[in-house]
């Protein structure tokens, strides 16, 4: 609940410079909301540092707790894309790197790991003066999972997926 106020809170602060600015935009930060619905809180920050090639950084967290089982999953994931229109409406290509930690408890056992995996994504950006929406297709391979108890596996396991995310840009 806390977390919803100070979003919202943050966003009326800054939605008089989001819309009212006249000056060509290069930093943006979004959101898919449809996570939003299953407690998933996730966010993203990108800078256009030529007109067609950005840099960003996305994260997200989510946590569970039941009366006898917890469990909490927050990953951050640096991110490239090439566009290739330099404003307004465009495809885009990038690549990215997720770092993702996880722990989870019971009442019996507990445990803790990380994921890292390396992903693709291509999609298309709808951009107006300082807002935006977009639909990505993405891939990730996952190469190592670790636990906390120093053991290891190499899975090289794949998963896709489609997104929406939208955003203001200033």
């Amino acid at each position: 609940m806390t977390r919803s106020k100070l979003f919202f809170t943050i966003f009326l602060f800054f939605l008089p410079n989001f819309a009212l600015s006249e000056v060509k935009q290069v930093d943006s930060v979004g959101t898919s909301p449809m996570p939003f619905l299953s407690g998933v809180i996730n966010g993203s920050y990108e800078r256009r540092i030529k007109p067609e090639i950005s840099l960003g950084v996305s994260g997200f967290t989510w946590n569970y707790n039941s009366s006898d089982w917890k469990f909490s999953i927050t990953g951050i994931s640096p991110h490239g894309r090439f566009y290739f229109e330099k404003e307004n409406n465009s495809l885009f290509v990038g690549g990215s790197i997720s770092l993702i930690s996880y722990s989870w408890s019971s009442s019996v056992q507990s445990g803790s790991g990380s994921i890292t995996t390396l992903g693709g994504e291509g999609g298309y950006q709808w951009r107006w003066e300082n807002f935006y929406n977009e639909l990505t297709f993405g891939l990730a391979m996952a190469g190592t999972i670790e636990t906390s108890d120093g053991t290891s596996a190499d899975i090289g396991t794949a998963i896709g997926g489609i997104g929406y995310k939208l955003g203001w840009y200033f």
